[in-house]
């Protein structure tokens, strides 16, 4: 995943092109000390390097916003831990590493139904949105540079 080069703030979270990859850091929305991401908890998620503030200064931290000129639910970053959850659900239970994105929003206390994040293909980009192909995406973990 990374952010499309466009000059709208926050950028778009996209996937499947050109762009470098940035790591993404997954946080339990819970309390939690044993740094465990679960399938279908809620979670936090934010591009987890230190992006050039001086174009967008917003954090990292992934949340879905509309996007009026596309007409369009994306997710971007810009988002805090409080109202913007997803969870990792299973793609299908006979592939064990490939999972789905679902974006759970929050209102104060209730909880909204969770919606399928999928790949919106437009102006040459892969969008994360809420409509679109769904898509599948294989985790792993980052082994450590020391």
């Amino acid at each position: 995943m990374s952010l499309a080069r466009e000059a709208s703030c926050p950028p778009p979270v996209v996937h499947r092109n050109n762009l470098s990859l940035l790591p993404i850091k997954f946080s339990s929305a819970a309390d939690s000390n044993d740094n465990v991401v679960r399938v279908d908890s809620n979670l936090n998620l934010e591009f987890n390097v230190e992006l050039n503030k001086s174009a967008c200064n917003v954090p990292t931290i992934w949340k879905v916003e509309f996007n009026a000129s596309m007409q369009q639910w994306l997710v971007t970053i810009g988002g805090d831990r409080s109202h913007n959850r997803f969870q990792i659900t299973r793609a299908c239970p006979y592939r064990k590493y490939f999972y789905q994105l679902r974006y759970c929003p929050y209102l104060g206390s209730i909880q909204f139904p969770c919606v399928t994040v999928c790949s919106l293909f437009k102006n040459g980009l892969s969008y994360l949105a809420l409509n679109g192909d769904p898509i599948q995406i294989a985790l792993g973990q980052l082994g450590s540079s020391t």
